[in-house]
């Protein structure tokens, strides 16, 4: 079986390109101990409707977005807001599979029927698009 020798100089060369293009890998400060680094873990008994997530979402306001099969909560920090189809008109499920910032801010989530539903986070109203 002959060996195409021409090929593996190319290849050699694209994984050097690639890399000398890649921008800077983000990782851990090294100037710090891994004991200076805190990991929290929130559940139920924290504020969350599920302990498990569907998606998460950062705003540039500061809030995680953390979409469940329950609803969706906002962290500001210290706190959990629930917002689920009880409390929020737009809603008419709890559960969510995907959440997305655009680039006004608002946040948008899906539903697992298909609906999607948006948080328009500078007026704190919603707003609601079935799927049918």
């Amino acid at each position: 079986m002959a060996v195409n020798c021409s090929r593996i100089p190319i290849r050699g060369l694209l994984a050097i390109l690639f890399l000398a293009a890649a921008g800077p890998a983000i990782a851990l400060d090294p100037s710090l101990r891994l004991s200076q680094y805190v990991l929290d873990n929130w559940q139920i008994p924290d504020g969350l409707p599920q302990s498990s997530a569907q998606a998460i979402a950062r705003t540039p306001d500061g809030y995680l977005w953390v979409a469940t099969q329950e609803g969706l909560a906002r962290f500001n920090g210290a706190e959990f807001t629930l917002f689920d189809k009880n409390n929020t008109e737009a809603l008419s499920g709890n559960e969510l599979d995907q959440i997305v910032e655009d680039h006004d801010g608002s946040i948008w989530m899906r539903g697992l029927l298909g609906d999607v539903f948006a948080y328009m986070t500078a007026t704190a109203s919603t707003a609601q698009h079935s799927a049918s």
